[in-house]
């Protein structure tokens, strides 16, 4: 088979989501370069717009409005995107490190994280104070404040330790959203302070911004002390250098920035402050191969202060550089602006225009500001769809022409037929090179494995107990091999839990994209790092397996366990009285056929993930403590499906509420959107069993929706149920619920659905 595809066989890596990557992302998506491979690292699924948190804290914008969303424009740039911490760098071997995954490498590596406030010298801000970032936490947090306030329950009393506009901002839009919460509730009015150790508010700024906003502060009884030094915080007490206490019930910390803890031992050449030091070309100064852009990196010909403004301005010349470098050519020089425009928001959708020796005030000014912001955001939220150029980028398409990039496995692979058989099986050396690096567990039954390979594993059952064997097989659904591997062993796992079987080994088979060797290796390593730690949570060994090469990312796992024959579950045997009891919601064949859509928000996909995420292992003992005898878990087949099989040869009738099923957030939505799993149609081929007055679409899609590493589907003796279903719950099944239950009684239609 001919493959005209270009191989991929190099890899550019990006740490963190932060405005200039966006940037980069958008720029790769828009005009793809053939032969490289983009890997975003970042910790969470979306990043908020700087501009607009302000607004988002004083009640303004909304999560969505304020956020984009870096799932959807990985899959834009055709990026992989592995949501993870990352924990230091091996610059000699060019890879990210990480706690828990196989380190990823990299020919060329980007850092765009942002910062974090400066604590490490403070005694008690960790324990005492709410950090303005990581922002993710900090909304966490102010959301449990609005809510306690809206209760009359909460904070009345805030203090904000720094007079930059990160903590004016802060403190006037914190401001106005409670005093409007204490007006509605007719609550006591919040009292706000802020305090910063420089000899004005806003020190950066012109003497009118300064004195625009000490007036404003004024007019809003918002106390403020300058060139007053914290040295201590205690629970409920900030101690100053001048020996005078300050209370309060909430302190915001939005002091001067610090770099990443990770970076001081990377290798890289950092300031005095701990930051990446970059050239013009937003190059480290110790390692042209690295870049880094916004908060992290500081300018050593140029120094500019740490601004939102800066890292979106830097999003253009670094993804051009990138490009570049990729390219062969030499990256280029930035242009950098000497003075920017500042718009302060004042909370009550006023703002401040700064610039220089230039300020201005008023609504106009807000709504100037609204209009940047929400333009900014609209590049990135109205994704084109499209594969050429922008305007600015013409130079690629010349690079592209001018430029023949040696590489030798490409030219090797040119024109050439992929064997089949034993030809198609990944190269021994990157075989040998991933397994080295893994850990595949242990378990007592196994005698040969990979911690000794040999042809075949070898195990050695417990006395009495049964072995129970199952095979799954599926391809990726997410551009994240590492996670994939975790959620196809949970998947596979799932068929020994539905027999009440405890696992103990596995063997797995992985298909793998055709590219260049060090991409081969670098995915291969990730998904079989998933399966193996996912395999170690539930005590059970990795044994060995089979590689080949493919189209497409896609594993299979052959589990073995062992059950004991008493405790056996049964697929069949559904009697009258028993109750159903599924453990996990439905929806992830809804949500990921949105998501290969680009339509699948960064929310529902977190929650979807953690459901996969979830193993079954901790309900089987609960189950079989209260007597359950017949149970399955709900994949393919969907919940109809899989109930279906269950059907023993009693005359039964089974009574489904509609209202008590576990729904996954956003599937119900999307389900009304019509956007479906392209297994849907087949399993709707059990709607003649259906007896159901009342039915509606949306409804009858996540019945006969297919399911990922599901829940199981358990019947349980009535007068055990509820007894069951709390411990469920407490053992963190909080999803769970009892579904229906089971009568007697004959029926054309044995599935009578209510609600």
């Amino acid at each position: 088979m001919q493959e005209n595809t270009p191989l991929l066989t190099r890899q550019l890596v990006l740490i963190g989501g932060g405005h200039a990557h966006v940037a980069v992302l958008k720029s790769f998506g828009m005009d793809p370069l053939p032969g490289l491979r983009i890997v975003l690292i970042s910790e969470h699924w979306d990043t908020p717009y700087s501009g607009m948190l302000p607004g988002l804290i004083a009640g303004h914008y909304t999560h969505e409005e304020a956020y984009v969303d870096l799932n959807r424009l990985a899959h834009f740039a055709r990026a992989d995107f592995y949501r993870d911490r990352v924990t230091g760098l091996d610059l000699a071997k060019k890879e990210v490190l990480f706690a828990d995954r196989p380190p990823v490498s990299f020919d060329y590596l980007s850092i765009n994280t942002g910062s974090t406030p400066a604590t490490e010298a403070m005694p008690g801000v960790l324990e005492h104070a709410l950090r303005v970032k990581p922002i993710d936490q900090f909304l966490k947090n102010w959301a449990d404040i609005v809510s306690r306030v809206s209760e009359r329950t909460g904070p009345q009393r805030f203090v904000t330790v720094g007079g930059g506009a990160a903590g004016v901002e802060l403190t006037l839009s914190a401001q106005y959203r409670l005093n409007k919460i204490a007006a509605e509730t007719n609550g006591p009015v919040p009292e706000f302070e802020i305090v910063t150790a420089t000899p004005t508010l806003l020190p950066t700024h012109n003497r009118t911004v300064q004195r625009t906003f000490h007036e404003l502060c004024e007019q809003r009884n918002i106390r403020i002390r300058c060139g007053e030094k914290i040295t201590n915080i205690e629970a409920g007490i900030a101690k100053t250098e001048s020996g005078e206490p300050i209370g309060f019930d909430t302190l915001f910390w939005t002091t001067h920035a610090s770099a990443p803890a990770w970076l001081q031992d990377s290798g890289l050449q950092l300031s005095a402050a701990g930051f990446i030091q970059v050239n013009r070309q937003l190059a480290s100064v110790s390692h042209d191969f690295v870049f880094a852009a916004g908060d992290v990196a500081d300018l050593v010909e140029s120094p500019r202060p740490k601004s939102g403004v800066f890292a979106v301005r830097q999003g253009a010349p670094l993804a051009r550089n990138l490009r570049l470098v990729a390219l062969g050519f030499e990256p280029k020089k930035c242009r950098l602006q000497k003075s920017f425009l500042s718009l302060i928001s004042t909370g009550d959708k006023q703002a401040v225009a700064s610039k220089s020796r230039w300020s201005a005030k008023g609504r106009w000014v807000w709504n100037w500001k609204q209009r940047i912001d929400q333009k900014w955001m609209r590049q990135y939220r109205n994704l084109p769809d499209m594969k050429t150029a922008p305007a600015d980028m013409d130079f690629t398409a010349r690079a592209k022409s001018n430029f023949k990039i040696e590489d030798r496995e490409s030219k090797e692979a040119a024109g050439k037929m992929r064997c089949g058989g034993c030809g198609a099986k990944v190269s021994a050396l990157i075989l040998h090179e991933v397994i080295k690096r893994l850990d595949p567990g242990t378990h007592p039954t196994l005698q040969v494995g990979l911690n000794a390979p040999d042809d075949d594993a070898v195990t050695m059952p417990p006395p009495g107990k049964l072995l129970v064997q199952s095979v799954d097989f599926f391809r990726s659904f997410i551009n994240d091999p590492f996670l994939f591997g975790r959620i196809a062993t949970n998947h596979a796992l799932n068929d020994l839990f539905a027999m009440g079987a405890s696992p103990a080994s596995a063997l797995v088979t992985a298909t793998i994209p055709f590219n260049g060797s060090a991409i081969i290796a670098s995915q291969l390593g990730q998904l079989l790092g998933g399966v193996a730690f996912q395999l170690r949570l539930h005590q059970t060994a990795l044994a060995g397996g089979h590689t080949a090469e493919s189209k497409e990312l896609g594993v299979g796992l052959t589990v073995n366990g062992f059950a004991e024959p008493r405790r056996l579950f049964k697929k069949t045997g559904l009697k009258p009285g028993n109750r159903l009891i599924l453990t996990k919601p439905l929806g992830t064949g809804i949500l990921f056929a949105a998501d290969m859509k680009n339509k699948l928000g960064a929310a529902d996909l977190q929650t979807a993930i953690d459901s996969m995420l979830l193993s079954n292992h901790a309900a089987v003992e609960a189950l079989q403590r209260y007597g359950v005898t017949t149970c399955t878990d709900v994949t393919g087949f969907g919940l109809i499906g899989h109930l279906r099989e269950m059907f023993g040869g009693d005359p039964i009738t089974i009574h489904l509420d509609s209202d008590k099923l576990p729904i996954l957030p956003g599937a119900r939505a999307l389900a009304e959107a019509g956007i479906v799993s392209s297994m849907n149609a087949s399993n709707s081929l059990s709607r003649s069993l259906l007896n159901w007055s009342n039915a509606d679409e949306p409804t009858a899609n996540i019945l006969f929706d297919p399911q990922t590493a599901g829940g199981l589907l358990a019947a349980v003796p009535a007068e055990h149920a509820e007894t069951l279903l709390a411990e469920l719950i407490e053992l963190g099944f909080s999803r769970a619920v009892i579904i229906g239950d089971v009568i007697e009684g004959p029926s054309s239609k044995p599935i009578r659905i209510t609600g």
